[in-house]
């Protein structure tokens, strides 16, 4: 089994909430979980600790990162000035990579009661767009703070109203690019990633208050839409 590979069933891991941030990741399970053994788990751990999703700590091992408010919006703000540029120069999509987004979007529609088909969808049609403007470094570290801050966007998609209504912008999104409208693109973008900011800001500065790993900012919506994530 390859490392990409590895490290990608960790992170699948961490995106399911089998590993939480702020646990401890212990190799002897996770290698049992995956069926390997442990030295391909260290040398996944140690990819996966250059993304920022693990953390090595003296006498702890690694650990899955726990973003502090603050880091959150530091990394949001980094995700607005680059995807910012990137938009600006992509070139506009013709007819056939429209239909190529749109087939994201209706697979995204379809999928909209598995979270984790969710944020895998809605990452490749933001990925598609950002890939007109032919930038690859920007590309390169926009997806890695999209890694980074992924366990916690999962939380922002548990919501029924919050996945019918990142449908909805996404249409809005396509309609500027079949019209190519640029300012109104880099509006609806801009206001499409406040909100998933301001949501996880204030679940972070709630969680840091309770004391929850990984709650619900709503409180008794917890236990539900945990489950909702491991489904």
């Amino acid at each position: 089994m390859s490392d990409n590979v590895m490290i990608d069933q960790i992170r699948d891991l961490i995106l399911r909430r089998v590993l939480v941030p702020g646990q401890p990741v212990r190799q002897a399970e996770v290698a049992q979980m995956l069926n390997v053994s442990r030295s391909p788990i260290r040398e996944a751990l140690q990819g996966l600790e250059a993304e920022g999703l693990v953390t090595y700590q003296r006498n702890r091992g690694y650990v899955v990162t726990r973003l502090s408010s603050g880091l959150l919006q530091q990394a949001y703000r980094m995700r607005e000035l680059l995807e910012t540029e990137l938009l600006q120069s992509i070139s506009w999509p013709d007819k056939e990579t429209i239909g190529q987004l749109r087939s994201l979007e209706s697979e995204l529609a379809q999928s909209k009661d598995s979270v984790n088909n969710l944020v895998r969808l809605n990452r490749e049609f933001h990925f598609a767009i950002f890939a007109l403007a032919e930038m690859s470094l920007f590309e390169e570290e926009v997806g890695r703070l999209w890694r980074l801050t992924e366990p916690y966007r999962a939380v922002y998609l548990v919501s029924e109203a919050t996945r019918e209504e990142i449908i909805r912008e996404h249409q809005m999104i396509l309609e500027c690019l079949s019209q190519r409208d640029r300012d109104l693109l880099l509006i609806l973008t801009a206001q499409h990633r406040k909100k998933s900011e301001v949501y996880l800001t204030k679940f972070l500065e709630e969680e840091s208050l309770s004391g929850f790993h990984m709650g619900h900012p709503n409180g008794n919506e917890a236990d539900s839409n945990l489950s909702a994530l491991k489904g």
